[in-house]
Order: structure tokens, then sequence, then C-alpha cells
């Protein structure tokens, strides 16, 4: 059996793949790297915050048909890490944008 203290034991011998930046539009990447040389927010929570926000506003506005059946894009996103590694920030950062024009325009 593993406890808490077991699990945090076995995640740090896990080693996950780096954020693949490069794959990003260079536009982005800028962003991206603003983002963590003015507030020092961690660039792959920066990245996959903006990813999300881009999914959430492209909604219902996009799909694909197969087959008679229409699917929409969907991107479930979880930020992970230890406490206190600004996981929050970023993303709220980059969403505050879309909170405010939408406290704006749908009352």
């Amino acid at each position: 059996m593993i406890n808490s203290d077991g699990i945090g034991k076995e995640l740090q011998k896990c080693s996950a793949p780096s954020f693949p930046f490069d794959a990003l539009p260079v536009k982005m990447q800028n962003i991206v790297n603003q983002f963590h040389e003015r507030m020092n927010l961690p660039k792959e929570f920066t990245a996959v915050s903006m990813l999300y926000a881009i999914a959430t506003m492209a909604g219902k506005r996009y799909s694909l048909m197969v087959n008679n059946l229409r699917s929409y894009p969907s991107l479930y996103v979880a930020l992970v890490g230890e406490p206190g590694t600004n996981k929050t920030a970023p993303l709220a950062q980059i969403l505050s944008p879309l909170k405010e024009f939408d406290k704006a325009n749908y009352k």
C-alpha cells in the first residue's frame, strides 16, 4: 500500500516530457516569454493557459463532421504542480480579458 508520502516519492521518480514550445506560433512564444520575464510565471503553465483560453473562445464555432456526426473540439486542462509553484496566476492572467469581455457583454 502506498501512503501519501509514498506517492510523493514515486512522483519524484517520474519525469514528464518538456512542453513543446517550438510547436506554438512565434507570437504565442513571445507572449509566454514576456509573462515569464515580467511576472515570473512558469512558461508551461502560461502556454497551457493560453491554449485553454483559445479552446474556450472557439466554443462551438468550429466542428468536424464525420459520417453525419458533428464533433466539437474539447480541451481539458489540469495544471499540476507542488503547492506554491504558481499554477493559478497564469490561468487568472490569461483568462482575465475573457472574463471582462463576458461581464461587459453578457449581463
